[in-house]
């Protein structure tokens, strides 16, 4: 209840200081799940991205202008009448349907009122007729009688008028499922004709009213245009006072109960709800310096433009591993000529040394081909559930600039990659494992703190840390899961850490995966697996987990809490990955350019 209350409340409140509507805030930017989160409505449009942006940069400040003392009573219920009043509601920009659809549904609702208002008027004797005043008695009403048929007539029309609203909305479809050009210019007809016949219904529905309406009024005896003239009043004081009213009185009382029943939560916040400001006193300055080591696609664009030119030679984008790139790449790129000292993070250094917090987190395993993980964090930036096609363009000669221009207005979206955003030399020994014996002789020397030393400083134990750190600080933080062909990382235990981490967390989940072909060798995968066989590059790492995740006697039961994460039919990642796949309830704006109002404001080591 306090997150349904609080949603309402704040949806008004957003409705108001970004001029959006109420509904678009709802579909495409925030709910009392936090915020949306992949909607391509939103993606594919460079005004409606930024708005997002802005939506998660002042949302915190936002809640706490609605639900501080500032206000006071009287100062919410007049910012909340605003926000909901139908007529200012109309020139907000709304994505489904146009503010002239809008303004001729409220016009629709007054009509409609004022047209059961004289049915009732005829059918009731309630009023005289000028042709046969005379032989009718005339029945004495109290006015409270036509104030009440006033306020009520309007009701009987609102069911009708919510269906003729539902066909005035405008459903996207999204491209990868238009087919060829015949297929897109059906639907574009089709499009055309709903617009057509909804313009012909409404216009009919409006002269019909109209002419009712005069007749009634030429039909109506002097001595009663006083009733009608009341009743008249009352539907359009209905309208545009009295409901929005009562709706911003509702919605100031709710504010007013959460204030008070719940200070904690006014003062905090609530992850659930995409932010949190008030993030424990406890956190240790390394998990808050890890958390804020990011990469922008335009870093990781630039860095893959380096590879087999400007470092590692013999890079290979078909073969070279995460672990090779590394090794050989970005521990060279961010040592000590680099970066000074013993070296730093390569996120670290490409944001020279400034904080950067991420958008989202990336899972993935270090024996996965590189390319194959840089192409999966584009397609989750494109929106994309596979990344076949942007390991195709990666492997083109072009390709890469290719991407760059698609991605033009995405380039500052921001994630964490373990490789990337921890201090390799820190934290990975000079020698490689046997495994990596193939480059061993240009293995950069790197630094290393052993076990035991210095446990203040090490990153490798404070992920799950970070993770809930990151959750409460960044509206809208997402689990990224990179996984490879061979399915390799459901078998790693740092991966499955991370897993079941942003489960605790409540942090959104989404899988990207080479192509549907590998879903079921998936699905077969999960359900084999077993957290004892679950395996790390080093025993020691893969113990230490273990003990951290579960104890013997209960690792039956996490083997089942994994399972449940990934394959349960309902709330799966499997299962959404398929949903999101096939275009259900996926959106994309397609067509011409929209112009939207400004906002009105003040990876795990495996």
């Amino acid at each position: 209840l306090e997150l349904r209350t609080t949603e309402a409340g704040m949806h008004a409140f957003l409705s108001r200081s970004s001029g959006l509507t109420v509904r678009t805030i709802n579909r495409h930017y925030w709910n009392r799940d936090g915020f949306v989160q992949g909607d391509l409505a939103v993606e594919t449009s460079m005004p409606l991205a930024h708005m997002f942006e802005e939506f998660m940069g002042h949302l915190a400040p936002w809640f706490l202008e609605l639900y501080g003392e500032t206000l006071g009573f009287s100062g919410r219920f007049r910012l909340l009448f605003h926000a909901v009043h139908p007529i200012l509601q109309v020139r907000r920009f709304d994505l489904e349907a146009s503010a002239v659809k809008r303004s001729m549904l409220l016009v629709d609702e007054i009509l409609g009122g004022l047209v059961i208002s004289a049915l009732f008027f005829s059918a009731s004797a309630s009023a005289l007729s000028v042709s046969s005043s005379a032989l009718c008695e005339q029945t004495q009403y109290d006015a409270t009688r036509f104030v009440l048929i006033g306020l009520v007539s309007s009701s009987f029309v609102r069911l009708p008028l919510a269906l003729a609203a539902y066909m005035t909305l405008r459903f996207f479809v999204h491209e990868d499922l238009w087919g060829d050009d015949a297929q897109k210019n059906r639907q574009l007809r089709r499009w055309q004709l709903t617009d057509c016949a909804t313009w012909a219904v409404g216009s009919t529905y409006r002269l019909l009213c109209v002419f009712f309406l005069v007749a009634f009024l030429n039909d109506l005896h002097g001595l009663d245009e006083w009733k009608w003239v009341l009743s008249f009043v009352c539907v359009l004081l209905r309208s545009i006072l009295l409901l929005p009213a009562a709706h911003a009185l509702l919605l100031t009382l709710a504010v007013e109960l959460v204030r008070r029943a719940d200070p904690q939560f006014v003062a905090a916040g609530h992850p659930q709800l995409g932010f949190s400001h008030k993030p424990s006193p406890d956190i240790h300055p390394k998990v808050l310096d890890l958390a804020t080591r990011s990469m922008t696609v335009d870093d990781l664009l630039h860095f893959y433009n380096k590879l087999g030119t400007e470092v590692m030679p013999h890079f290979d984008p078909r073969t070279s591993t995460t672990h090779d790139v590394v090794r050989q790449a970005i521990i060279p790129l961010s040592g000590a000529e680099h970066a000074g000292d013993a070296g730093s993070a390569y996120a670290t250094v490409v944001a020279n040394g400034q904080p950067r917090l991420p958008q989202k987190l990336v899972t993935h395993n270090w024996s996965n081909i590189f390319s194959h993980l840089i192409a999966a964090v584009l397609a989750d930036c494109m929106n994309s559930q596979t990344f076949e096609n942007s390991l195709a363009m990666l492997l083109e000669p072009q390709g890469l600039e290719a991407l760059r221009k698609r991605l033009a207005h995405k380039l500052h979206h921001s994630y964490w990659i373990c490789i990337f955003s921890v201090n390799q030399h820190t934290g990975i020994c000079a020698t490689p494992p046997e495994a990596d014996l193939r480059f061993a002789r240009d293995a950069h020397s790197a630094l290393y703190l052993p076990p035991g030393e210095a446990l203040d400083l090490c990153e490798m134990n404070k992920f799950d840390d970070m993770m809930a750190y990151t959750r409460t600080v960044v509206p809208g933080f997402v689990q990224v899961v990179a996984v490879d062909i061979e399915l390799v990382c459901f078998s790693r235990i740092w991966c499955i850490a991370e897993l079941i981490e942003a489960r605790h967390s409540n942090i959104r989940q989404v899988l990207t995966i080479f192509s549907a072909g590998l879903v079921e060798q998936c699905s077969a995968k999960i359900q084999a697996f077993d957290v004892r066989n679950a395996q790390a590059s080093f025993a020691r790492d893969r113990d230490l987990i273990l003990s951290r995740l579960i104890s013997e006697e209960h690792k039956d039961v996490f083997n089942e809490e994994v399972k449940d994460l990934i394959l349960n039919r309902s709330h799966g990642l499997l299962s959404l990955w398929s949903s999101q796949a096939a275009g259900i309830g996926v959106n994309v704006l397609g067509g011409a350019a929209v112009e939207v109002p400004a906002l009105f404001v003040p990876g795990m080591l495996t």
